[in-house]
């Protein structure tokens, strides 16, 4: 089996490089979690690559939603980005 590692991505090249050569949805994108964090949310890109290789394997955006009485949640947007 693969080593697989997790890590937060914060550089936008890579993530639009990977997310451009998969059938993915507008949701992951570079910009929709630019969108989120304008409206006030916490947004956090979440990359699983093999260790060996440096390839990524799935890249997901996860959004911190607000409640009140300061309680909060996070959102997976749709479906993670799986090669």
């Amino acid at each position: 089996m693969e080593d697989l590692i997790a890590k937060f991505v914060s550089d936008k090249k890579s993530w639009i490089s990977f997310i451009s050569q998969q059938d993915s949805p507008f949701l992951q994108s570079w910009g929709w979690g630019d969108l989120q964090e304008k409206l006030g949310r916490g947004v956090k890109r979440l990359a699983i690559f093999n260790q060996e290789t440096g390839n990524h394997c799935l890249l997901a955006s996860i959004i911190k939603h607000n409640l009140p009485l300061g309680k909060n949640y996070f959102y997976q947007i749709k479906l993670p980005v799986i090669e």
